[in-house]
């Protein structure tokens, strides 16, 4: 049985050496940042925070149209604001 509440699985994550690396990389530059091999949940917890410590919009480009819709649904389920283009 999972104990772990999802808030606290996102603290968790937002501590996690990788994701941390790379909000330091997206603040500093250069660009633009490639972040292959991230698929899933983990994508979209990725992008979710950079766009939660960004200074702007951000664009996140997906190799499909159906990982583009997977992404979409993930971000509006960690609550974050995003759109389909």
């Amino acid at each position: 049985m999972n104990t772990l509440r999802p808030q606290e699985a996102l603290n968790r994550l937002r501590r996690h050496a990788p994701l941390v690396e790379l909000i330091s990389r997206l603040d500093k530059g250069p660009y633009p940042v490639d972040v292959g091999e991230a698929e899933g949940p983990f994508a979209a917890i990725m992008v979710a925070e950079a766009a939660r410590t960004s200074r702007g919009p951000l664009l996140a480009v997906m190799p499909s149209d159906q990982e583009a819709d997977a992404l979409l649904v993930d971000l509006e389920l960690l609550g974050a604001d995003a759109a389909l283009l």
